[in-house]
């Protein structure tokens, strides 16, 4: 992927067509808080205590959702997902948030760590996302917004979130750090221009605060508030431009034993290489068969298997169980970085994916497989432990 430094902000018309070098194009405005974060190199390293522990996916369908609208509104509504009264069946927009530990304050005399949050996207089903996932795991702060790329599904829910930093007795915070590459920077500055610029805002309604930060996607960097933790961008083509063939690029993140890429076509050898280790994997799965900007179910489980491992050693591989329709993991001998991802979960499913189905389906490839790869769909609210195993809700 070509590097871009990261104080440009290159511009871009729409999402389907690359920018020509001849276009008038009006003036982008600059960030009125806006920030280069420093390579992870250049800063000091996070505290031992401090480790991405949960993922909780606020939204895993595509970016139409299911069910849709189309299936239910025929004379005699047939498809087998959009017509399922399963909460499985019901997904939004991809998105998710990673739980980072971190130890208390050096002026508390608590030794209980707190947690932080750093979500990744915020497309147009975020704030629904929010009211049902949110109250259910007393998730209440955002310390910090990392986006992938700025297609609506990504980013397109950015100014519901002024409802966290309205001022008032309820407020929840003053502002939300949000982390993006230049190209995302550029699109956001151009779809919504005050969220970058309140000098651009009419007065018409409250603007949410922001405080930018524009990465550089070739080099890993950390996050202040959420205990310095080091995430690591993973360019992956998310589809090719119609007009030259080039790819278009979408970024996933590697936080810790997690691996997060929500839209993906293609992965280069160097995203492999920081992938590999990954404890954890997510990756995108639209549809059984293929397509022209994601990858179908079989071409993830098959880069998987191939590229990154199985997950489990040959002499004592770990086994699946079904319990009452949700996987689980028996006991078999320790995970360890050589082995591949522990676990992956594939998200971004169409109304294609019916959740029951693909369970089996995946369970079965784990069983003709013969090497005991773990592969399951995600489903919205969805809570993953370091290890990748479903934590129940309390």
């Amino acid at each position: 992927m070509p590097s871009l430094p990261a104080t440009e902000l290159p511009l871009r018309h729409n999402h389907s067509a690359e920018p020509s070098e001849h276009a008038e194009v009006a003036p982008i405005p600059a960030p009125s808080s806006y920030s280069t974060p420093a390579s992870s190199s250049k800063q000091s390293t996070q505290s031992s205590e401090v480790a991405a522990t949960e993922l909780i996916f606020l939204g895993t369908g595509t970016s139409g959702c299911v069910p849709v609208v189309q299936c239910l509104t025929v004379d005699h509504p047939s498809c087998h997902t959009c017509t399922s009264p399963l909460k499985e069946n019901k997904r939004l927009n991809t998105s998710c948030i990673l739980r980072v530990q971190c130890p208390p304050p050096e002026n508390s005399s608590s030794t209980t760590p707190i947690y932080k949050n750093l979500m990744i996207d915020a497309g147009k089903t975020i704030y629904p996302a929010a009211l049902n996932i949110f109250p259910r795991y007393k998730i209440r702060t955002i310390d910090a917004l990392v986006l992938t790329h700025a297609h609506a599904d990504a980013i397109f829910g950015l100014d519901d979130l002024r409802s966290w930093t309205l001022p008032g007795p309820r407020s929840t915070q003053n502002h939300i750090d949000v982390y993006c590459s230049a190209t995302t920077m550029s699109e956001v500055a151009r779809t919504f221009p005050y969220l970058v610029d309140k000098n651009q805002a009419t007065g018409g309604g409250d603007v949410p605060s922001f405080v930018w930060h524009v990465f550089d996607e070739n080099e890993s960097f950390r996050i202040p508030s959420c205990g310095n933790i080091e995430v690591v961008p993973l360019p992956v083509e998310h589809g090719r431009y119609l007009s030259t063939g080039n790819p278009f690029w979408n970024l996933g993140f590697r936080i810790g034993g997690f691996s997060y890429i929500s839209d993906c076509s293609g992965v280069p050898e160097e995203t492999k290489r920081k992938i590999k280790g990954s404890r954890v994997v997510v990756q995108d799965g639209l549809k059984w068969d293929p397509h022209a900007s994601h990858w179908s179910i079989e071409q993830s489980r098959t880069w998987v298997r191939d590229e990154l491992g199985s997950g489990v050693a040959l002499k004592k591989r770990t086994t699946t169980k079904e319990t009452n329709g949700e996987s689980a993991f028996e006991n078999g001998e320790p995970w360890s970085e050589d082995l591949g991802p522990q676990s992956t979960w594939l998200t971004g499913f169409s109304h294609a994916v019916e959740h029951v189905e693909a369970t089996k389906e995946f369970s079965a490839w784990g069983k003709r497989d013969g090497r005991g790869m773990y592969v399951r769909p995600a489903w919205d609210g969805l809570r993953l432990g370091i290890d990748g195993r479903p934590i129940p809700e309390s």
